[in-house]
């Protein structure tokens, strides 16, 4: 990328993303709210990563969801008071624990799910399809780039 010295920081990356993911929460937030659905936005991201593949560590939930480990936990204690995962002993590990959907976390699934499309729909109301198609590649790109360097 040329003229980075003119670039407005503003307009970063970084900035634009974490806005638009700012707004984003709030709004799957506010539409959780408006239909007495029980999760919060960072508990979705992790419940979406088990409903897509159940009895994972938290390692593998640190990775899936971009957190910390001392966020995931926060976010699995929660889910667990709430009974909708709990954590139970690996098989071949004794030792690792594995966080699992109970059968009440299980079906929040298709309304969480619907309530997620609904606010994703909201934001790309305005967006054309190939604008889309070249924001995700462009994004792709840059974290495909990132993760190996980490």
């Amino acid at each position: 990328m040329e003229n980075l010295e003119k670039y407005d920081l503003n307009d970063s990356f970084a900035f634009l993303i974490s806005r638009t993911h700012s707004a984003m929460n709030r709004r799957l937030l506010k539409n959780f709210k408006d239909n007495n659905h029980p999760l919060s936005s960072e508990q979705y991201t992790v419940m979406l990563h088990l409903w897509d593949k159940d009895k994972r560590c938290q390692r593998e939930l640190c990775c899936a969801t971009g957190k910390d480990k001392p966020g995931i936990t926060r976010i699995i204690d929660k889910l667990e008071q709430l009974g909708y995962v709990e954590r139970i002993d690996d098989s071949i590990d004794r030792r690792m624990k594995l966080v699992q959907l109970t059968e009440t976390g299980r079906a929040l699934e298709e309304k969480s799910n619907e309530l997620a499309l609904k606010t994703l729909k909201e934001f790309l109301e305005d967006v054309e399809c190939k604008d889309f198609d070249l924001v995700k590649s462009v994004l792709r790109k840059v974290i495909e780039k990132f993760e190996v360097l980490e």
